[in-house]
């Protein structure tokens, strides 16, 4: 109850600041904020009676002194009240306040200099009102509808326009059975519209003699952009209908305005792209909508694909805009995925019908078709192949119309590879809901697309329309990285087999030939390998290794040499994605496809991964070559050759302790995690390791690190509980013996002794007391939860076992026995290895004298420093004393503690509480001044 009159009294301080005209703050999200946890409060922490008394005053007297608060304030003030009236009885006490007609009233006094956030925040009032019967009729009589419509058509800031155009859609939804009013809003939508066009029938335009009639007229810049806008309230409207799924009769609400047939006559007279493309796409929701809302009547995709097809046909002929046809195509897909798919379509169709999918693509994706270099197609098998496809989709009529298409697009104005981009980007639009039949034809173009560019040789003395450059590459270097853009698209989305299309059989030879053409841009480069990692994973299946085990007769032959090569680019985004290709390679070179392990060999590519880790100067570089040394250490040969080596896992350990980013410490401690998971090291080794991740998981600065680390402690938990036969949290009935040589049967007292003595190696090796120092660190929250699954799992085994009573009981302390034992005598070792690193000497260890003789050498040169500049020495380890904690100790400490509290989400309550206490005293702390100022 204290606290509650606490957080009250700070909330009453901050809203009479607020209405202060002096008020201001420095950070733009305090009240949004401070917003945010008023809605959660009413529903959580703060009963809504109680916000009623605080807030109710503050409204009043914010309203009546409207002029004197700031902008900011007065947006505050009416998202409040939108929460408010968003329930009737809210709303009746707001009404009976008189706080509504006086908001109305204050916003309406200089509507069109308004700032938008207090417009935004007035269409929220507004949205809110139209939940409930009482606020809909309110706004009827107030005739706020009109002022909707005037944001929707005027308003200068497209964030206004659209939020209004979506709450005048719901109100015109909410009123469809009142016809006097709706034709009303129509008609004051319309007017513009209506009264300055002359208005041709759909039908008349086939006729030539209307074509030269053109009733054009001049319009200021301010009535086209409402023009232009009326056709999004319009297609708004139809949008909210479909998705409503009620019941709308377009032609009793719109059919005395012909608004189709304006539609249509914008697009045959109009100059402006804009308002043809919004007349456009108009018109692909006016069709589908008339095909769809009528309830009784039979949806028929024959009529629809003929209603598509004179669309598209009237763009051709009227006007050549790339624009304008690409968007109408993505238009019609998207509304035939979303209100078309579903409906019976098992029509009598005849041979004069192309399905509506296929209509779209083949018209989409006709300027791409002209781009292939055709004049291959009689030595080319595929690409026929491809064309005969394209002609079974398509009807007569469509392939008139594409004819008639290909010879608009001959212009000489017309860029075909520009226009080509365009296209290709659009099918990156339209692969989210691209069926898979369209999506292998536009994979196919795609590929046939990319042939010219890595075709070697060019026929002589062919006839073709266009003359094709020397070098497709330095002429069209957009073109290029457009396709492998669209092939990266769809190939993940639809991951693409040779079973769906013939032309992956040819892509990863297509590509290499890119990554080695020096005139292929950098960045297209990189693009081309990421490529190039998506070929590897979906182009090779596990039965390979069974099939081949050499890369001889393949193009991939290659491969490691022009990897070697890219590795040694200047261009950092051409380093990482030949990395992130090797992390393929050796993800698969492990049993998927041997035959990589000799890739990766013969070009000595792990060596030259492990000098990136050391010297690469871009940070997200040495990350990348981490991961894929992560997979490398998985091959046996690969770890035999070249990465068992000491001076390896030193390089990872010095990274843990000297690094500065973050990112590459994260990778470092993942690759040691898979070192001990898959490799066994010398225990001297394993002291450095478990020394340099003791330090890391409770020490560094960033989360994700420790939680790295944390996951080398788990891996730790998991490799001494299988060291001593358990298997998925439990024994097996029988185990080999290794001090008998034999198969024994294990038993109860011999499980006990086994879990026993894996918890006590987990506690000498520091594992426990990393746990439970994590465990207790307040400010990593996903530390604490990582660190509590661990232990949770501990705990299960020892439950399990019930091993309590025989866990060891020693003092939790220092233990100074392993520190000597284990890494006092390593520290020499250690830091004359890091010196070994510096110098690059490969020699394995010094004697004694040797060490003595370069400690007096160096200081010797110091005697020269004035004239010789000294390189800085290489810093040592820290020396890590790690603490031991008994395994009873440590179990002790953890029953005293709720582990499933650390593991679940913290209460909202308690959470929002704090957040609303904090986020008061900051404002209070940022305020000039502590007097509560009165309110009337």
């Amino acid at each position: 109850e204290q606290n509650f009159s606490a957080h009250i009294n700070k909330l009453k301080s901050v809203l009479s600041k607020f209405v202060r005209p002096d008020f201001k703050t420095s950070d733009d999200t305090v009240l949004q904020k401070l917003f945010d946890q008023l809605c959660i409060s009413t529903k959580g922490y703060f009963n809504q009676n109680h916000m009623m008394e605080i807030l109710l005053p503050w409204l009043v007297y914010s309203i009546n002194h409207w002029e004197e608060i700031n902008d900011e304030i007065k947006a505050f003030a009416l998202r409040i009240i939108s929460k408010v009236v968003y329930e009737r009885e809210g709303f009746s006490v707001l009404n009976e306040e008189n706080i509504l007609l006086t908001v109305h009233s204050n916003v309406k006094k200089n509507l069109e200099t308004q700032k938008n956030c207090i417009i935004l925040a007035y269409l929220d009032v507004i949205d809110n009102l139209l939940r409930h019967q009482q606020g809909t009729n309110w706004i009827i009589a107030t005739e706020i509808w009109k002022e909707m419509t005037q944001f929707s058509l005027n308003n200068q800031s497209i964030y206004v326009r659209r939020r209004s155009q979506s709450i005048f859609s719901n109100f015109v939804i909410i009123m469809r059975d009142n016809t006097v009013l709706i034709h009303l809003v129509i008609s004051e939508l319309l007017d513009l519209n209506v009264d300055q066009f002359h208005i041709i029938s759909v039908f008349d335009i086939q006729n030539p003699s209307v074509l030269k009639n053109k009733n054009k007229c001049t319009l200021s810049m301010q009535q086209r952009e409402i023009k232009l806008n009326s056709y999004k309230v319009m297609g708004e409207i139809l949008l909210t209908t479909l998705n409503s799924g009620v019941n709308f009769d377009l032609n009793k609400i719109f059919g005395k305005y012909q608004i189709q047939d304006l539609a249509w006559t914008e697009i045959h007279n109009d100059e402006d792209l804009n308002i043809i493309l919004a007349a456009s796409k108009f018109l692909c929701i006016w069709n589908i909508s008339a095909m769809i809302l009528p309830q009784n009547s039979i949806f028929k995709e024959s009529d629809f694909s003929f209603l598509i097809m004179k669309h598209l046909n009237l763009l051709i002929i009227r006007h050549l805009f790339p624009k304008v046809i690409l968007e109408t195509c993505v238009e019609y897909s998207s509304l035939w995925h979303k209100f078309g798919m579903k409906f019976d379509r098992t029509e009598n169709r005849g041979e004069n019908f192309t399905k509506v999918e296929n209509l779209i693509f083949v018209i989409q994706a006709m300027p791409m078709f002209m781009s292939i270099r055709l004049h291959y197609m009689d030595k080319n098998e595929i690409t026929e192949l491809f064309v005969d496809k394209l002609f079974k989709v398509a009807c007569p009529s469509l392939i008139r119309l594409c004819y008639f298409y290909r010879d608009q697009c001959l212009v000489p104005h017309l860029s075909l590879e520009k226009f080509t981009c365009q296209v290709i980007n659009s099918f990156i639009r339209v692969s989210s809901f691209c069926e898979k039949e369209q999506a292998v034809m536009i994979f196919q173009g795609f590929m046939h697309l990319l042939k010219d560019f890595v075709q070697r040789d060019t026929p002589t003395g062919t006839q073709n329309w266009r003359i094709c450059p020397e070098n497709l590459i330095r002429t069209y270097p957009e073109l290029l990285a457009a396709i492998l853009s669209g092939l990266s698209c769809y190939l993940t989305k639809f991951k693409f087999s040779w079973r769906d299309s013939l032309e992956t059989v040819c892509m990863m030879s297509f590509i290499q030939s890119l990554i080695t053409n020096p005139d292929v841009p950098f960045l297209v480069c990189a693009e081309a390998l990421k490529l190039a990692k998506l070929v590897l994973l979906h182009f090779m299946p596990p039965n390979l290794a069974l099939l081949v085990d050499t890369l001889q007769g393949s193009s991939m032959r290659d491969l490691g040499n022009q990897l070697f090569k890219t590795l040694g680019s200047v261009h950092w985004e051409v380093r990482d994605s030949s990395l992130e290709v090797l992390q393929v390679i050796g993800c698969l070179a492990i049993d998927k496809f041997p035959a990589f392990q000799s890739l990766l060999l013969e070009h000595n590519l792990p060596d030259i991964i492990v000098s990136i880790v050391e010297s690469d100067g871009e940070p997200y570089v040495r990350a990348t070559a981490l991961s894929c040394l992560s997979e490398l250490v998985k091959v046996q040969v690969i770890w035999d050759t070249y990465l068992q080596k000491e001076q390896v896992l030193i390089t990872f350990l010095s990274l843990l302790y000297f690094e500065t980013e973050g990112i590459v410490r994260d990778k470092a401690a993942i690759v040691i995690k898979d070192i001990y998971k898959h490799r066994n090291l010398p225990e001297n080794n394993l002291e450095w390791v478990y020394d340099a991740l003791y330090h890391v998981a409770q020490n560094d600065l960033h989360w994700e690190v420790k939680i790295s680390a944390l996951d080398f402690w788990d891996a730790i938990r998991d490799k001494s509980f299988l060291s001593v036969g358990m298997v998925d949290g439990k024994f097996p009935d029988v185990i080999f013996s290794k001090e008998k040589k034999k198969i024994v049967q294990i038993t109860p007292t011999e499980m006990c002794l086994r879990v026993n003595s894996a918890i006590k190696q987990m506690s000498l090796n520091g594992c426990l007391h990393t746990l439970w120092e994590t465990l207790n660190d307040d400010c990593d929250i996903q530390v604490q939860r990582k660190s509590a699954l661990i232990i949770k799992k501990i705990v299960d085994v020892i439950s399990t076992f019930n091993i309590f009573n025989d866990l060891e009981d020693t003092n939790s302390k220092l233990n100074e026995d392993i520190i000597n034992r284990n890494s006092a005598q390593n520290l020499d070792e250690m830091d004359e290895i890091e010196n070994k690193v510096s110098t690059e000497q490969n020699n394995k260890g010094q004697s004694h004298d040797d060490v003595i003789d370069e400690i007096v050498a160096e200081n010797d040169l110091r005697l020269l420093s004035g004239l010789v500049r000294i390189t800085e020495p290489v810093k040592s380890w820290p020396k890590i004393k790690r603490i031991i904690i008994s395994p009873r100790e440590f179990l002790i400490k953890v029953k005293t503690l709720n582990l499933n509290h650390y593991l679940k989400e913290p209460a909202e309550s308690s959470s929002y509480a704090w957040e609303m206490e904090s986020l008061l005293d900051d404002i209070l702390l940022y305020s000039k001044g502590n007097t509560v100022e009165e309110m009337d």
